[in-house]
């Protein structure tokens, strides 16, 4: 692979340190592994702007289904009141329910007037006397529910089970989230992370293979932040000078 290919290069450099030939190879391997690290890293945007964009349309489908059914929940409430049938009604609402929990586990209790309540299993109430309304901040990563006052459900136990739960938890970029061994919690921080230890980790050991402790402390020196802008040799010195940021 990319790395195995880069220390075979740098081996043979060790070996052969006045050879051309084995100079440029360390360089293009390590091009090389460059654009798989920027491939990946790229990938990880991609996945990460799709998720955003995914938990601001569950957000709307939810808002639109919690306000649905505290309409017909009014509706049913009048008729049931007046003593007319409320099952097309109820029938359109349990619709509603159903959407609904596709996004969140949920918890209903019908009221003697014919009402529904509706509460996540995490405890959020969604429908009661009134709809909420939850709110998501694709800048902040902050995603609140009208009457909690402005907590972040993120950071909180209450984040609804489900889908929206599931897909607010993938992009997380919190201490919490990083430290958890649930794979699907930070997923998208915590893949991050690794590639910015290999980054370091292949900086650290060439700089160590060519130019000994002195450039090892040199913090300013990255291989990546995840990706090169450009490598070259130092004349006499053969150090690697890789991306300075």
């Amino acid at each position: 692979d990319s790395i195995e290919r880069l220390r075979t290069a740098f081996k043979a450099l060790e070996a052969t340190p006045e050879s051309d030939a084995a100079e440029n190879d360390v360089i293009i391997a390590a091009n090389n592994l460059t654009s798989e690290i920027t491939r990946l890293s790229d990938g990880l945007d991609l996945i990460e702007n799709q998720v955003l964009r995914d938990i601001s349309l569950v957000v709307t489908d939810a808002n639109s289904a919690i306000t649905e059914i505290d309409t017909l929940n009014n509706k049913i409430v009048v008729e049931k009141s007046a003593g007319r049938s409320t099952t097309a009604l109820e029938n359109q609402r349990d619709a509603e329910i159903t959407k609904l929990a596709s996004i969140s586990q949920l918890r209903t209790f019908e009221r003697d007037d014919g009402s529904m309540a509706v509460y996540t299993t995490s405890g959020l109430i969604l429908v009661d006397a009134s709809p909420e309304t939850f709110t998501w901040d694709e800048a902040t990563r902050s995603l609140t529910i009208s009457g909690s006052n402005s907590t972040n459900l993120l950071t909180s136990d209450k984040l609804p089970d489900g889908e929206l739960g599931a897909l607010a938890n993938f992009i997380r970029t919190d201490a919490t989230a990083q430290s958890s061994s649930d794979s699907g919690t930070g997923t998208i921080q915590k893949l991050r992370n690794q590639l910015d230890e290999l980054a370091f980790s292949l900086a650290d050991n060439s700089t160590a293979r060519t130019s000994g402790p002195s450039m090892r402390a040199t913090a300013s020196t990255r291989w990546s932040q995840i990706s090169m802008r450009s490598i070259r040799c130092v004349p006499g010195s053969m150090a690697m000078v890789i991306c300075r940021f």
